[in-house]
């Protein structure tokens, strides 16, 4: 026979092991660490309305579209530093053969206490949008 001693010292162990399993499986399952900017600008789900690069999500295109029409980006945002292109991986002139200058922008919101993550966008005055999801290694025109 089991002694009762055993199960008091058993029961314990099966609850922390069943909350773990239970706390492991309530996690949010995004790999993103912040909030997206298309729930901070609209306040709802995304929707994909952009005629777009299935490998640039829809919250750059919200988030280049709000720094086109309001000229920085939203509150709580980083962004609107100039972006040097010491690596020359954009194009460095336009057709005119002017100069491009560049700005780039945080996608996500700056939370305290938290990484700003590697994905950012990178708009020239000349119009021309790249999305980066690796901060900065590769870039994907939108």
């Amino acid at each position: 026979m089991v002694k009762f001693s055993y199960f008091l010292r058993t029961i314990p162990k099966l609850l922390g092991l069943f909350l773990f399993l239970l706390l492991l499986g309530c996690q949010n399952s995004s790999t993103q660490p912040n909030q997206s900017p298309s729930a901070t600008l609209n306040n709802k789900k995304p929707t994909s309305t952009y005629p777009q690069n299935k490998s640039v999500p829809d919250y750059a295109y919200q988030l280049a579209d709000y720094v086109a029409k309001n000229g920085r980006s939203p509150k709580g945002y980083v962004g609107g530093r100039s972006f040097q292109n010491r690596e020359k991986k954009l194009p460095r002139y336009n057709n005119q053969k002017q100069r491009i200058r560049y700005k780039e922008y945080d996608v996500f919101p700056k939370r305290s206490g938290k990484n700003r993550g590697a994905e950012r966008i990178v708009l020239g005055d000349d119009n021309s949008r790249f999305y980066t999801f690796d901060h900065y290694s590769s870039f994907i025109k939108f």
